[in-house]
């Protein structure tokens, strides 16, 4: 039971890691579709989930609060684009 348990858990990370390993080793080792579809499906629906949850907090992290909007630079270039462009 326990060496299922690892191999099961070996599966799962080499899924999340690379799609196709994970299955490759469940058809290797003789694993059943259902079996298959637990160890490789799941983990992939939970980091799934887990990059969908943790990316609404990426944007409160990397908001634009710290950049100036108007560098006198930018709008010399902005002068210049608006002069010279179609």
């Amino acid at each position: 039971m326990e060496s299922y348990l690892l191999l099961g858990l070996a599966m799962a990370l080499l899924s999340i890691w690379k799609t196709y390993s994970g299955p490759a080793l469940a058809a290797f080792v003789g694993f059943s579709y259902p079996e298959m579809l637990l160890f490789n499906a799941l983990p992939a629906l939970l980091a799934g989930y887990s990059g969908w949850f943790a990316g609404r907090y990426s944007f409160v992290l990397y908001s634009r609060k710290n950049l100036r909007p108007f560098r006198p630079r930018l709008r010399r270039f902005v002068m210049a684009w608006k002069r010279y462009a179609m």
